[in-house]
């Protein structure tokens, strides 16, 4: 065998064994991660108990409905595909004999759909116990802009949810004790750095996953503050990371890279979307967490891990006061 075949031998040979390393690592990795998952203990009824979720229709959000649904709580799925969710309410009724589920349109990448929904809500509801934000999507491959010249991730994950709040917090106000969930994620670590002033990566340089990073961190700066504004209301607010789930949310905006990643990947290292729905059920339910605010939850506990960002209170409230002006929030819309 020639100098230059055994060479080659040798370089496949690496690579194979680099590989085998990689997949092997990852596989342990996702066999630790899924044990850590936990899974939510309360057994407390939601009889009685009016939930609003965004992000309803699949992932982690599905799952979560499927345990609500079957503790007795009064759903109401905000959506932007009505004909999807409606099919997927119709399994709910079935598999859980609770009839009480309303399926209503939203999109929290546009202010308008968020007014509009907040309108028809608030005209046949007077109060709301749980509110659930957890629809999301990951950065886009090219920087785009909404009709309301908001970046679309940040639209989607952070404005729009910024929003929605602000418009219902009346309505939390008037229980005793209600809860606002958000859906954040320990990837909030890369964001390194947050500018009030340019929250749409007008100055700064865009790339998709600094704009998930970004919109996460913000969701936690924006539960922080929003906990100080409801202290002493009966409102309680607090963000979660459901860890690395396997679902599709890569696929609707990341391209072909992370779409590949994802399929190549999370049934390596992710967990069930069963799983990653458990912190929220813990959150929404738990009498453990019924006085807790402001806290960010990974793995059933508030983390000791998160970023300086993230802890920063005059960058919570600074991105609260861009987030009123760029989403024209009205002094009739504020209950602060």
């Amino acid at each position: 065998m020639s100098e230059g075949k055994v060479r080659a031998m040798w370089i496949w040979l690496a690579l194979l064994m680099m590989a085998a390393s990689v997949v092997a690592t990852l596989g342990i990795f996702g066999i630790v991660h899924r044990e850590r998952a936990g899974e939510a203990n309360t057994k407390a009824s939601l009889v009685g108990k009016t939930i609003l979720i965004t992000g309803a229709s699949s992932g982690i959000g599905r799952e979560a409905c499927k345990i609500l649904a079957k503790r007795g709580a009064r759903l109401i799925l905000a959506c932007r595909s009505v004909a999807r969710t409606k099919m997927f309410a119709d399994d709910l009724r079935s598999m859980t004999g609770n009839e009480d589920i309303l399926v209503m349109e939203l999109d929290t990448s546009s202010l308008v759909s968020v007014r509009r929904f907040a309108d028809k809500f608030l005209n046949r509801e007077r109060s709301l116990d749980v509110l659930i934000l957890n629809a999301g999507i990951y950065g886009t491959q090219r920087r785009h802009i909404t009709s309301e010249c908001l970046e679309m991730v940040m639209a989607t994950n952070h404005f729009g949810h910024f929003l929605l709040a602000n418009l219902l917090l009346g309505a939390l106000m008037m229980g005793k004790r209600s809860r606002i969930i958000v859906t954040a994620s320990g990837l909030h670590r890369l964001c390194k750095s947050i500018d009030p002033t340019d929250l749409n990566f007008e100055r700064t340089e865009f790339t998709p996953l600094l704009s998930y990073c970004q919109s996460k961190a913000c969701n936690i700066l924006f539960t922080r503050h929003l906990a100080e504004i409801t202290r002493d209301t009966g409102v309680v607010v607090n963000a979660f990371c459901p860890g690395f789930v396997s679902t599709e949310m890569f696929e609707k905006t990341a391209g072909p890279i992370m779409s590949t990643l994802q399929r190549v990947m999370l049934p390596f290292i992710g967990r069930t979307p069963w799983q990653g729905a458990q912190p929220l059920v813990h959150l929404a339910a738990s009498k453990e967490t019924e006085d807790i605010t402001g806290e960010f939850f990974e793995d059933f506990k508030i983390s000791s891990t998160t970023s300086d960002i993230v802890n920063d209170m005059e960058l919570a409230r600074l991105l609260w006061e861009a987030s009123e002006r760029l989403v024209k929030l009205k002094p009739k819309e504020k209950y602060y």
